[in-house]
């Protein structure tokens, strides 16, 4: 049985039984032959405490017990757990200290959510902490009869019809690469049996190789452009610019650039933090089971948010080519059809989520793609540049629907909306054509306005001698000095 293929309770079983169990305690295995398990297997539940039924009518009879739906810090079942199969758990509790499975946490004790821990995203609930009741073992090939031994009394008596979530936690380690992945098997139980399995598996390090040790001499430079440029020069000169125009130094953190600045600086400071937190333990030392998921998703969102990083800054920079006329007037048209996409978007979105709700009430209970609204959002969204993906089983299920519901989404989202953005953009770039267009009448601009926007003001009047402010005036030129002198400094009346 394959982990993605689980459906039904039982397929739980056949799963541990059979690959879970042969590819992680067999010495021969597949498994075993790239990755080496470390550290301990954890097998963990979280179970929904009883509630109050919310049918009221049902006759004495044919009434049960009621359980929440979903389980979290206030609805799990959190008391310690008294089996009834007395003769599976008195198998179970006849295994020796050199078993493989380990006395602490014991099984029927319920243990909250360390610190280390790290929630799981699931599909039937949006997130599971590291609480519940907990099996560990250790990675041993010969604890793999403990543990087949163990799935009578888990099966049986252990995990309850109440049980929302089962998991699996494990350490690989792969010493040719110099790594460890951490794996984390979730099995999402809903109250109507069916079973949705999900995989967190992400890859980690805790040893500081070459690479580790660049990288810190690179944020050193980081530093260095985003404390010494950002925060010191750049703020605080284009504060005082706009307060010099009469305006706020607010409205220089509302402008494109300000806010290309304060990501720069956040994210720099968020990369900082995730750099500052303590290492883990290391997997082979362990005398206890840890969860290395959070610092692997730590890892993840750090190389996330440098890619975000280098992305901004490289924003950044490509900023500086607005020096030039025609690229200054692509900034122009992107900044005005911004602004006008949003009042569109007080017309797209409500439009857009109602064509979602209405695919999600017509196909959710038939195709995956529908069963969620972000999935029928997702789904939407890229339907307007690709067809529907389940077209024959939207036609099959729509009950006489689909039809329609493609022809309005076609006429308005497609033909319509869309273009609608194109139109927009259009627009714009008439419009800086028409009133940012580059004057003809106007000069270059000379090697002294260059001189005087490069460098900073007491610099270039040091190192020519003239005030400050030339490359500020608007078509202000000097002549070139080929006789040395400086009485050609300024222009003529009209070129100011």
């Amino acid at each position: 049985m394959s982990f993605n293929k689980i459906e039904l309770y039982d397929d739980i079983w056949e799963w541990f039984n059979g690959l879970f169990l042969s590819e992680l305690y067999d010495g021969d295995s597949t498994l075993r032959q790239f990755y080496k398990p470390v550290g301990y297997v954890r097998i963990r539940q979280q179970i929904a405490n009883r509630k109050d039924c919310a049918d009221r009518v049902i006759p004495f009879n044919l009434k049960r017990r009621c359980y929440f739906i979903e389980v979290n810090d206030d609805t799990q079942d959190k008391e310690t757990m008294r089996p009834e199969r007395k003769g599976v758990v008195d198998t179970f509790m006849s295994a020796t200290a050199n078993s493989g499975r380990m006395a602490t946490p014991g099984p029927f004790v319920w243990q909250p959510a360390s610190s280390k821990s790290f929630s799981m995203y699931g599909y039937m609930q949006n997130r599971y902490d590291g609480s519940g009741f907990s099996i560990v073992y250790n990675t041993s090939a010969s604890t793999g009869k403990q543990v087949a031994a163990d799935l009578a009394f888990i099966k049986e008596a252990w995990v309850k019809p109440q049980t929302r979530m089962l998991v699996a936690e494990v350490t690989f380690a792969n010493y040719n690469l110099g790594g460890y992945v951490s794996a984390n098997f979730l099995l999402e139980i809903s109250p109507s049996g069916a079973v949705k399995p999900d995989m967190d598996i992400k890859s980690f390090t805790v040893y500081h190789s070459y690479w580790a040790a660049v990288a810190e001499v690179v944020d050193i430079v980081r530093w260095l452009l985003v404390i010494g440029y950002m925060f010191l020069l750049r703020i605080y000169s284009r504060t005082r610019a706009k307060m010099a125009k009469g305006k706020t130094r607010f409205s220089y953190v509302m402008s494109l650039s300000g806010l290309t600045d304060v990501v720069i600086a956040g994210l720099f400071v968020a990369i900082q933090v995730i750099f500052l937190k303590d290492d883990p333990p290391k997997p082979e030392s362990l005398t206890a089971f840890y969860t290395f998921l959070s610092f692997a998703h730590d890892l993840e969102t750090l190389s996330i948010m440098e890619a975000v990083f280098i992305l901004t800054c490289l924003l950044r920079l490509s900023s500086f080519a607005r020096l030039n006329t025609t690229v200054y007037g692509f900034f122009k048209v992107f900044s005005r059809s911004i602004v006008n996409f949003g009042y569109f978007a007080c017309i797209f979105i409500p439009v857009l989520f109602g064509v979602g709700a209405m695919a999600h009430a017509l196909w959710s209970p038939y195709i995956e793609l529908f069963s969620t609204y972000t999935l029928t959002l997702m789904s939407v969204m890229l339907a307007i540049y690709q067809p529907f993906e389940a077209i024959e089983e939207m036609y099959q299920h729509g009950g006489g629907w689909t039809l329609p519901f493609l022809v309005y989404f076609v006429l308005v989202i497609g033909l319509f909306m869309v273009n609608m953005f194109l139109a927009i953009t259009v627009h714009a770039f008439w419009e800086v054509e028409l009133l940012e267009a580059d004057d003809a009448t106007l000069k270059e601009w000379s090697n002294d306005q260059w001189l005087d926007w490069a460098l900073w003001a007491p610099v270039y009047g040091k190192l020519t001698g003239r005030k400050p402010g030339a490359s500020r005036i608007r078509g202000f030129t000097v002549a070139e000095e080929d006789d040395g002198s400086s009485s050609s400094g300024s222009g003529s009346d009209e070129e100011r």
